[in-house]
């Protein structure tokens, strides 16, 4: 994926491609494109962003002499590390999937070792090494849940397609489940909410697999996506014969979708993929959206509101505290308890009054 757009909390998106110039940027302040930077001119085309809630973006690429670079920006200051020097000067792209889970960063890529592609998985700026997650045959695609975990769908070396996750609470990955109706499967998809959904091409046509059941969405097509909107779950993908692009929705989670609907695009506006980067504050469950550029004009199918950009800082979401029925009635108790004790000290100051009001009328008759 060579394009990105990567949306702040508020005030800027930003837009990163990869052109004869390297990696460069633009920033945004309206769906307009301006003027671009260089920011890395050895920078390969198979990078990856994203940005956290503090708006620090953070990228990882490959650069000509083969080595893995971590880039990041904070306070409009650009700051680049060497992760990994390679031994050789050969290039081969790695594909790098990165995701932030608390304050780590998790890298997912893969790398020839020994005539193999291995996919491998390193959490930045821990004293733990890259750690080999299985070999790979081909394309592979990766996700992250809601609990942070984070899954990679790929064919093994036996050519099965399935996945693996890896469990951040106990940093360990899983072993490889496959997907019993994968075979043939190309350009696999895979999203996850609370249960898993894949999505692929096969014979030409569009294929949805959840559960055990498929569904075939739509012929011709290639680059299926899934992304959910507006509390639908949708796939998207491009028709390259016609060059436009197609969506089913699905309003049931997946278990059936309506027939395919197909966007008009723009008159000379190529169809392109985009990466979506955003905070926790965008109201967005999407990784990658279809769109177009025209007249340096964004446009993405579906998720138009995307591209509006907030003017003002968001305002914190206050945590809703649960109450504890057993802890109230502990309160109740204490409070009760309280006011029997105030109520019976001003019994006894009543009392103490009365009889001292007593003592004094008495002196006051036997007085001479």
């Amino acid at each position: 994926m060579s394009e990105h757009f990567v949306k702040q909390t508020y005030g800027v998106m930003w837009h990163f491609c990869h052109n004869t110039g390297g990696i460069c940027f633009c920033r945004m302040t309206s769906d307009h494109i301006t003027e671009y930077e260089v920011l890395l001119s050895s920078g390969q085309k198979d990078f990856d962003v994203l940005i956290d809630d503090t708006d620090t973006i953070h990228l990882v690429c490959g650069d000509d002499s083969g080595s893995m670079i971590y880039i990041s920006n904070r306070d409009k200051t650009w700051k680049k590390y060497t992760v990994m020097q390679s031994k050789t000067i050969e290039v081969s792209p790695k594909n790098f999937n990165i995701y932030r889970v608390g304050n780590w960063i998790n890298v997912i890529y893969s790398i020839d070792y020994k005539g193999k592609r291995l996919l491998s998985h390193q959490i930045l700026e821990s004293s733990n090494p890259p750690g080999a997650i299985d070999y790979t045959e081909g394309e592979f695609c990766t996700t992250k849940d809601l609990d942070g975990n984070i899954y990679v769908l790929y064919n093994n070396q036996s050519g099965a397609l399935g996945w693996r996750k890896f469990a951040w609470g106990k940093k360990e990955w899983s072993d490889f489940t496959a997907i019993t109706a994968g075979e043939g499967l190309i350009s696999p998809y895979i999203y996850v909410d609370d249960k898993i959904h894949i999505a692929g091409i096969r014979d030409d046509s569009v294929v949805y697999i959840s559960d055990g059941t498929e569904h075939c969405l739509g012929t011709p097509g290639s680059g299926p996506i899934i992304l959910k909107h507006g509390g639908l779950l949708y796939v998207m993908w491009e028709n390259k014969r016609s060059g436009k692009v197609c969506v089913c929705p699905s309003s049931n989670r997946g278990a059936s979708f309506q027939s395919p609907t197909e966007f008009v695009s723009g008159t000379f506006a190529p169809v392109k993929l985009y990466s979506l980067a955003h905070t926790s504050f965008e109201n967005c469950f999407a990784r990658h959206c279809y769109g177009y550029i025209r007249d340096n004009t964004v446009n993405l199918y579906l998720l138009g509101d995307y591209l509006n950009i907030k003017l003002s800082p968001p305002k914190p979401v206050m945590p809703t505290v649960q109450k504890d029925e057993g802890v109230e009635l502990v309160k109740l108790k204490i409070q009760l308890q309280q006011l029997s004790e105030a109520v019976a000290k001003m019994g006894l100051r009543v009392d103490a009054l009365e009889k001292k009001t007593g003592e004094n009328s008495l002196n006051k008759k036997t007085e001479p």
